[in-house]
């Protein structure tokens, strides 16, 4: 999967257009109109004269209310976390780093932490406070994170040479231990929910590990590659997006059990290369990678059946990033389409049934 950094642009040279500074608040830029093939209202959540960029499917970036999200921006000074609230748009600053990973940003323990990964630093940053705390020391590159959502375990990987190593962090006492190491390239990590492990995809191969290690198995799923995966919200399943071995087929979106290794077909798709569960996994929410339609459909499990909502026209689907906000009520995604990337929300309370929040 390519890299959001290659958006990224430097700031030096530009003068800032916003009150800069950690804890510094902004007016939004939000503005309202109707997509073009849907007539569907779609808000533009961020400006088109900066890069705005959500963090990765496998963490979360939108509040339990879905009061506000989280984005990485170089509305200031370099690349920093903003908190932007959902209704007003207003910004407020949340960081001055130096080299924030914007993929890795995760909010956790009921919308009080913030979790990103700074150069070589991973940190817990207090969203009321804003006190920073470093919990480890990174080596390598490559990095990705994952932190369980009551934000008292994290995962996270470094890459040196061909060699990546995941690495197990309680947050409580930060002594992180290897869970699993291996030669090639890691594109995903996700903490199960209420359990004790995690999966990760390298080379387009899906695996489960334990905490601890002891547990570390290749998953069996049918021949392709697996494009995406997450968990299911109550932790049973993953949840994985696939394309088929051979020339023509519909990449298709697939459930896998761990716990009993069965592997099932929910849905095939009008090419998905990027997906997103609701709360309760009824609702897929996908970017289209055909260059002629460069849409957002909504996947209905029940009756595999699709609904294109808008057009995200960004220049590689992969990095369009949908998501559902945790009532399933909103969604965010994320397009090139101005020059720069910039984030966008649409209401689908009319199209997709309120989810309650799965306890943990």
């Amino acid at each position: 999967m390519p890299s959001r950094r290659a958006f990224l642009t430097l700031m030096s040279a530009r003068p800032m257009l916003f009150a800069a500074g950690k804890g510094q608040e902004s007016p939004g830029d939000m503005k309202r109109f109707l997509d073009a093939a849907t007539e569907f209202e779609v808000v533009r959540m961020t400006g088109t004269d900066y890069e705005s960029i959500l963090p990765s499917n496998t963490g979360r970036a939108v509040s339990r209310r879905a009061e506000f999200f989280l984005c990485a921006s170089d509305r200031g000074q370099g690349m920093q976390a903003y908190r932007i609230d959902v209704k007003t748009g207003k910004t407020r600053q949340l960081t001055e780093l130096a080299a924030l990973e914007p993929e890795t940003m995760t909010l956790a323990g009921n919308d009080r932490w913030l979790y990103a990964i700074d150069g070589v630093r991973l940190l817990q940053i207090n969203l009321g406070s804003l006190r920073e705390r470093q919990l480890a020391e990174l080596s390598g590159s490559a990095r990705k994170l994952s932190v369980s959502e009551d934000g008292l375990n994290a995962v996270y990987a470094e890459k040196t040479g061909d060699r990546t190593r995941l690495r197990f962090l309680p947050t409580g006492k930060p002594v992180p231990q290897t869970v699993a190491e291996f030669a090639g390239t890691l594109t995903e990590v996700g903490v199960r929910p209420r359990r004790a492990g995690l999966f990760y995809v390298h080379d387009n191969v899906l695996s489960l590990a334990s905490f601890d290690g002891r547990e570390n198995r290749e998953l069996k799923t049918p021949p392709g590659q697996v494009l995406e995966a997450q968990w299911s919200p109550d932790g049973r399943a993953i949840l994985y997006l696939h394309k088929p071995e051979g020339e023509g087929k519909l990449n298709e979106m697939r459930e896998i059990v761990p716990d009993t290794n069965s592997d099932a077909l929910l849905a095939k798709t009008s090419q998905f290369v990027r997906f997103a569960p609701n709360g309760d996994a009824s609702v897929f929410l996908g970017a289209c990678g055909s260059k002629a339609q460069p849409t957002l459909l909504l996947l209905l499990r029940s009756v595999r059946r699709e609904l294109t909502i808008c057009e995200h026209k960004c220049s590689d689907a992969r990095l369009a990033n949908p998501t559902f906000a945790p009532n399933s009520q909103r969604i965010f995604f994320q397009t090139d389409r101005h020059g720069k990337m910039v984030i966008y929300s649409m209401v689908v309370d009319r199209l997709v049934d309120p989810t309650e929040e799965t306890p943990q």
